[in-house]
């Protein structure tokens, strides 16, 4: 049950993004997270029972659109590859729109080994790669996507695009436009499907 106003607990939440973004998950602390807000730590805790707590929300958060995202483009009328295309421009696009969020995607390992964190964020990791891998498998099925890689070898060519764009990203400090990135190479790799 939400605790307070929705306002305040989503602005900790996005002020923890900024946090893991900036000094990773390890150093995330409610006092940094007050100090980014410029509010007393206790206050914090009118809104959340801890650290945890805090992290399950930004986990949240992250998820928030993907069920919307997905239905919307399974019911288009468009091809697979079309389709992929689409999903991953919507899914890099909240990441291109808020840059912070990239250090969260890269800190992926340490949410899933938080007991917290682990169930959303496994969840939420399961439902996209089943999600593209579901219009991978369609689109070999019609005959629209052909090739030699297996829908496990092109999901997870598309992962790393995904990832490797991220991290360079993330590394240039933001200096290029990552759903340009992203979608031109993942076209690419579907083009000679």
């Amino acid at each position: 049950m939400l605790k307070g106003c929705p306002c305040r607990r989503e602005a900790i939440v996005l002020a923890a993004i900024d946090v893991i973004n900036e000094n990773g998950l390890q150093g995330l602390s409610t006092k940094k997270i007050a100090a980014k807000q410029n509010i007393s730590e206790s206050l914090l805790y009118k809104y959340f029972s801890g650290i945890d707590d805090i992290l399950a929300g930004v986990a949240d958060y992250i998820c928030r659109s993907d069920t919307d995202v997905m239905s919307n483009i399974i019911n288009i009328d468009a091809s697979f590859k079309e389709k992929i295309r689409l999903y991953i421009e919507a899914f890099v696009g909240m990441y291109d729109s808020y840059p912070p969020l990239a250090g969260v995607f890269l800190q992926t390992e340490g949410f899933l080994c938080n007991p917290h964190t682990s169930p959303i964020v496994l969840d939420m990791s399961n439902k996209r790669m089943q999600f593209v891998e579901h219009l991978i498998q369609e689109g070999k099925m019609s005959g629209e996507i052909g090739g030699d890689f297996s829908v496990e070898e092109l999901l997870n060519i598309l992962n790393g695009i995904l990832l490797g764009c991220m991290l360079r990203w993330k590394l240039s400090g933001y200096r290029f436009s990552l759903k340009d990135s992203v979608v031109t190479a993942v076209m690419k790799v579907l083009d000679k499907c």
